[in-house]
């Protein structure tokens, strides 16, 4: 399949980019790609780098934009970048806008399966009427 091409399929990935266990990004992205799927990348963090901590673990984390952009591309997506809070309401619009799926329009058929009923009683009754000379 071609990179995007399954319309139905689309990931959205919140990251700094950095890999700290399993299969590399680029890796992961390439497996997205063969079979059609879309992965939307939004980048978190600053590209100083903090260090967090979180029960008693330190960290120091670094937004890698060249991984998520290779990510994006690799998918046939687009990649986005977070650098404040008013940022994450335009992204969500835009990605809103990049993955609403086209409604396909509904056609009520029971009218025309209703017409032909009333039409094919209305033949079985002329012809009961030509045969028998009655209509019952």
């Amino acid at each position: 399949m071609a990179p995007g091409s399954y319309a139905s399929g689309a990931i959205v990935l919140f990251s700094d980019g950095e890999s700290n266990s399993g299969p590399g990004a680029v890796q992961a992205a390439q497996l997205a790609a063969m079979y059609g799927v879309r992965v939307y990348t939004v980048g978190v963090g600053t590209t100083e780098g903090v260090v967090l901590s979180a029960e008693g673990w330190s960290a120091r984390v670094r937004l890698d934009e060249k991984v998520l952009k290779e990510v994006a591309d690799t998918t046939g997506a687009e990649y986005f970048r977070l650098e404040d809070a008013a940022a994450v309401k335009k992204v969500y619009r835009t990605l809103n806008a990049r993955l609403a799926f086209d409604k396909r329009d509904q056609v009520e058929v029971t009218a025309f399966f209703a017409a032909l009923g009333a039409l094919l009683a209305a033949c079985a009754g002329l012809l009961s009427l030509w045969w028998f000379g009655r209509v019952l």
